[in-house]
């Protein structure tokens, strides 16, 4: 109990330091609840993964989110056709939800449409910094054989490198190789004819490598 005073008038006051206790802990009171409900607002999604991209993320997307299960709650948002630049505004929608982690396979329209839309930086930038503050992002690499049929700069190649600098700078950035795949023994069975495209066998490589990054990168809480 705090301490008392009475005044000449009889009134019962209470003490400075009295006042002073009841406001700090009125303040006390404040911040705990304003870092609760913080807590509560930028905690991440437990188990969501969104994936945005292209047709390669809409021919894979079912064999992907068979491959995550159970363990993860895969939404899938894919632009047949689409560059980076045209898909920030899905990237920009699943950040609001701050999932797990968000899979990213863009950049091959990119490279397909250099001759009429060459500036793919600008998008790519734009992307990564509204992909930073993610609690954990996977960059897919971009079959490079998709250069030879652009007849265009390198931009796939370009787009590759960017990934690369992008993974180095940061630390909850990881990279799906699945340019490294394509090129490897078995990777002309990944693709289509069009040797743009995953094949049957190609969905479920894509979609293993996702799951194997995810469980070695970007673990549950």
């Amino acid at each position: 109990m705090g301490a008392y005073t009475i005044d000449t008038r009889g009134h019962t006051q209470r003490t400075r330091s009295t006042r002073r206790g009841l406001q700090l802990l009125v303040g006390v009171a404040v911040v705990a609840v304003v870092l609760m409900l913080v807590a509560i607002v930028v905690r991440p999604s437990s188990s969501t993964v969104p994936l945005v991209g292209d047709s390669i993320t809409f021919f894979a997307a079912r064999d992907i989110s068979a491959a995550l299960g159970s363990s993860y709650h895969t939404e899938v948002h894919a632009g047949i056709g689409k560059r980076i630049d045209q898909m920030l505004p899905a990237v920009r929608d699943v950040m609001r939800d701050h999932p797990l982690a968000v899979v990213v396979d863009l950049g091959t329209n990119d490279a397909l449409q250099a001759q009429t839309h060459p500036d793919w930086q600008t998008g790519f930038q734009r992307m990564i910094a509204t992909l930073s503050p993610a609690q954990c992002v996977m960059l897919t690499t971009i079959n490079t054989l998709v250069d030879d049929r652009s007849g265009g700069p390198p931009v796939a190649s370009q787009i590759n490198r960017a990934i690369g600098a992008a993974v180095s700078t940061h630390t909850n950035f990881h990279v799906v190789d699945w340019n490294a795949a394509v090129h490897g023994v078995d990777g002309a069975d990944l693709l289509m004819a069009d040797q743009i495209h995953p094949s049957t066998a190609g969905q479920l490589t894509l979609a293993a490598l996702v799951r194997a990054a995810l469980d070695h990168d970007c673990p549950h809480p």
